[in-house]
């Protein structure tokens, strides 16, 4: 059976800083309540945050997929697929993220498509190229791409600290070798009341998170995945290397 690899990697952020300080500028400026330097590092630990001003969501997650494209030794002609996990596409229905990626790239013809599972969006991705690297595909693009500066509202001090603008991008390519994607399980709790780009109403396009709840929902599920993996596989704390989330 064949392994999935990751062959390169590239990423890339808004290239504008904000500082707290900004950051709680803008806050007041819409009509948001105080806060400061202090108070956002106590409740988040951001310090600072990066900004895209003029390139748009597909552009970042072109730029992230030449620089993995370049660490892979690969060229675009290698490449058998695109996708994109995003909720902050650049258009409201089509084209696609990804079908604009597709363009950015110069890769005519190339099936691209793009998917939306916000935090976890990219390991979806990933899953789905894994899963189709063991069909007739050899070489996928798998990217993470979003401008959440763009669905923020600067007057809700909860959210507008935490968001800023980025894209990472790997090629994962079909392998013979004996490592690589062991397994991957994905789960999904429908719950528009504690994240939601409402398309109607006060909020409208603009991220309304309960913060709180979301950070206890992705902590209990990442420890019963990982406790899940451990025993799968017969693996103790000793052996585990590293744990990205």
């Amino acid at each position: 059976m064949f392994k999935s690899q990751i062959r390169g990697c590239g990423h890339v952020l808004g290239s504008t800083h904000y500082t707290n300080d900004h950051i709680a500028k803008k806050i007041l400026e819409f009509g948001g309540e105080k806060t400061t330097d202090a108070w956002i590092r106590e409740r988040t630990g951001i310090v600072t945050r990066n900004i895209e001003e003029i390139r748009s969501n597909a552009q970042l997650a072109a730029y992230a997929c030449n620089l993995a494209l370049k660490d892979s030794g690969l060229s675009i002609a290698d490449i058998d697929l695109i996708i994109v996990a995003t909720v902050t596409s650049d258009y409201g229905g089509t084209p696609s993220t990804a079908n604009m990626v597709q363009k950015e790239l110069n890769a005519s013809h190339i099936p691209a498509f793009d998917i939306n599972a916000a935090c976890t969006g990219f390991i979806y991705a990933l899953t789905i190229a894994d899963s189709l690297l063991k069909t007739t595909y050899k070489n996928i693009l798998v990217v993470g791409s979003e401008k959440l500066s763009n669905v923020i509202n600067w007057a809700d001090r909860k959210t507008a600290p935490l968001l800023g603008d980025g894209a990472g991008a790997v090629v994962l390519s079909r392998s013979s070798d004996t490592y690589g994607i062991v397994e991957g399980i994905l789960q999904s709790e429908g719950n528009d009341e504690i994240l939601v780009i409402p398309s109607h109403g006060q909020n409208k396009y603009c991220l309304v998170m309960q913060g709180r709840e979301v950070f206890k929902f992705a902590v209990k599920v990442c420890c019963e995945l990982i406790d899940y993996f451990m025993k799968r596989y017969f693996l103790t704390p000793e052996k585990i290397r590293y744990i990205f989330l």
